[in-house]
């Protein structure tokens, strides 16, 4: 699960912080690359309207923390989503567990 955590931190993050924000900053400016990135962003992770909502709004959270202290650096944002995907597969396997020791 920690693998998986880093694994979704790392590209996800490379992805909408490294490649999408900076390139619509480049068109839209800096609140542009912030809303455009995160829409993409949200949408990507639709499962449900309230989930991608949630997501869109991590989201801008990170891409702040993207340009943190007037410099960008990825390391920031990717491990803030590494420990939040990490601390979510350990949510998830154990409610899954639960409810599986429930169905016995």
């Amino acid at each position: 699960m920690l693998y998986l955590g880093f694994l979704a931190g790392i590209s996800e993050e490379i992805l909408f912080r490294g490649l999408l924000q900076s390139w619509f900053e480049q068109n839209w400016g800096w609140i542009g690359g912030i809303v455009f990135s995160n829409l993409v962003f949200a949408l990507v992770h639709w499962v449900t309207p309230l989930y991608a909502l949630l997501a869109g709004l991590t989201g801008v959270y990170l891409g702040i923390a993207f340009d943190f202290g007037g410099e960008r650096n990825l390391v920031v944002p990717i491990l803030i989503h590494a420990i939040y995907d990490f601390l979510a597969f350990i949510a998830v396997a154990q409610t899954y567990r639960r409810e599986k020791s429930r169905s016995f």
